[in-house]
């Protein structure tokens, strides 16, 4: 940005009276390359009058980096405001990672993102956000052709936001919480309508049981529109997020089986982070041109952590594209029977070995023919897997 301003004051702490008086005699609208207030002690308080400077003139912000604060989700709600339409400030990328926002900081921010059309890049690390916030956020990326790198590593998200996240990026459609959608019931004709309204009168109930069953048709009806909400939600897909970091969360087989599917139906998505969850610290990309050398460290990391087995070989066939799985099982396989897993996965002492390894120590001629991996739990997650 030519001639754009610089304001930084990262890394030095800062009361509420210097914040403010900043504010007043630094801060003008105009264009700024960046605008950091990063780990300056900033407060839900401070974030409020930062949003309303924000409010005075045109304001055009290349950075706003507001990372490793002390803002929950009212000073996240205050400085959201500053990114919806009609707005008088535009800003490409945010940073808030390392506050205390949570899922009603992020509910709040999902409502700016839907309407956001100048942000492109937006990082939410370790800011406490569970599958409620990443459900909204996910949400409104669908609404924003905009926004191309997207951080929310380091969360409390489980499988269930990773499904959400799944359907965000492909427009799966996948219930995150394994049940079927629920569909709604047919309507009665006529002759069923009169023969209900004849056993009704017949019962003749009380006015409260008729209070009670409008209530609880009422709640029933309320539910099943919300069910189809996200269902019409999940079948929505984002189009243009480039990068994408879900790093240490809490994302397990289910939710990186569904991302595996999720990416395939992405066409712009070159990266995904998703190493640290599950306990494993692999990360992975999308990216085509390292995938094959990566899917044979994922593969030794397996082989090296068994309690980590599942995920290494999700994150591997995830790797080398996932669909057919028919071919990917059997390089996996290979690899797993290799000389190169005796050495990887010495037996124990005493050991006796399995059919499986016999014949890899006959196939290599390797002179180490003893090793502890059990090829059934290979082939055994893969059956969880399902077909495709």
């Amino acid at each position: 940005m030519s001639g754009a301003q610089k304001l930084d004051y990262s890394n030095t702490k800062l009361d509420a009276d210097q914040f403010i008086e900043i504010f007043k005699t630094k801060m003008s609208p105009g264009t700024y390359s960046v605008i950091s207030f990063r780990n300056t002690g900033m407060t839900d308080q401070v974030a409020e009058e930062l949003a309303c400077v924000f409010t005075r003139g045109e304001w055009e912000i290349e950075l706003l980096d507001l990372s490793c604060n002390s803002m929950f989700h009212a000073g996240i709600t205050s400085l959201s405001r500053c990114c919806k339409v009609p707005s008088r400030c535009s800003i490409v990328q945010l940073q808030l990672s390392n506050n205390h926002m949570g899922d009603q900081g992020a509910e709040s921010l999902a409502m700016a993102i839907k309407e956001n059309r100048c942000l492109k890049s937006i990082q939410l690390v370790q800011n406490a956000i569970t599958d409620t916030g990443a459900e909204v956020l996910a949400e409104a990326l669908t609404f924003n052709n905009k926004i191309t790198d997207f951080a929310i590593a380091g969360n409390l998200i489980t499988d269930v936001g990773g499904i959400i996240l799944a359907n965000m990026l492909g427009g799966l459609g996948i219930n995150p919480y394994g049940e079927p959608w629920e569909e709604p019931e047919p309507e009665e004709d006529e002759a069923a309508k009169k023969a209900g309204a004849k056993v009704a009168k017949k019962e003749k109930k009380t006015e409260e049981e008729l209070v009670k069953e409008a209530e609880e048709a009422k709640a029933k009806t309320e539910a099943l529109e919300a069910a189809t909400r996200k269902q019409r939600v999940a079948l929505k897909k984002n189009v243009t997020i480039v990068y994408m970091d879900i790093e240490d969360n809490q994302i397990d087989i289910k939710g990186l089986d569904a991302l595996s599917k999720g990416t395939l139906g992405h066409s712009e998505l070159l990266t995904l982070k998703i190493g640290g969850n599950s306990g494993s610290t692999t990360s992975v990309t999308t990216s085509r041109a390292k995938e094959r050398a990566m899917a044979t460290n994922a593969v030794e990391e397996a082989i090296k952590h068994n309690n980590n087995l599942r995920v290494g070989i999700v994150k591997t066939a995830f790797l080398l594209g996932f669909h057919p799985r028919v071919g990917f099982r059997s390089t996996i396989r290979s690899v797993l029977l290799s000389p190169d897993a005796v050495s990887l996965f010495p037996a124990k002492q005493g050991e006796a070995k399995s059919e499986e390894s016999k014949e890899a120590s006959e196939s290599s001629k390797s002179t180490t023919s003893k090793y502890s991996f059990d090829i059934t739990v290979f082939d055994h997650v893969w059956e969880y897997l399902g077909p495709v």
